[in-house]
């Protein structure tokens, strides 16, 4: 596992508190918004919400065309685009 982790339990009204470190860590506080998901495994994870998306996403598929995207762009669309 990455970063730093710590075991919850959960209340009787299903509340937890997040340890310290991992607030700490996040850099998460009073009054910061956090988004909770689950996937169909029972995994969940929890973010603190971007104030802006586009510059939270931004850089974040570096690399996945290569290092030179439009020469692998127009490569796809001279193979696949008949």
């Amino acid at each position: 596992m990455f970063g730093v982790s710590a075991e919850v339990k959960l209340g009787d009204k299903s509340q937890f508190v997040i340890p310290a470190r991992i607030r700490e860590n996040a850099k998460v506080g009073p009054g910061d918004i956090l988004i909770m998901t689950s996937d169909r495994n029972g995994r969940m994870s929890l973010i603190k919400k971007p104030e802006d998306w586009a510059k939270a996403a931004w850089g974040c598929c570096k690399g996945a065309w290569g290092e030179k995207p439009l020469e692998a762009l127009q490569k796809e669309r001279e193979d696949s685009w008949e």
